[in-house]
């Protein structure tokens, strides 16, 4: 095996390229769903995103103290709606967004 790690989500083995996925995959670790490796970047990429908005604008996202729950609620939250079906980016970010502010 190359540059790619092999990781288990589901019953599906999936090659993940090494790097940026990591809290994506730690999360999809101890909450199995099957995506391909394209949708692992596209939801890593949205966590990523959705953390910098939060971390841009602590007014509106009160996480004092709780940044990793709201993390792993951001990803959960990708997670569901990738489960779902959506892949566009901007809106698993504003989506998960939504639901930290609730």
């Amino acid at each position: 095996m190359s540059d790619s790690r092999q990781t288990r989500t589901g019953n599906n083995a999936s090659v993940v390229p090494g790097g940026q996925e990591g809290e994506m995959l730690r999360y999809l670790k101890d909450h199995p769903a099957a995506f391909d490796p394209e949708t692992v970047t596209i939801l890593s990429d949205a966590l990523d995103e959705a953390w910098r908005r939060v971390e841009d604008d602590k007014t509106a996202y009160k996480v004092d103290g709780h940044a990793m729950e709201a993390r792993e609620m951001l990803a959960k939250s990708i997670v569901d709606m990738a489960q779902r079906g959506e892949r566009d980016p901007q809106r698993l970010v504003l989506g998960a967004l939504a639901r930290l502010r609730l």
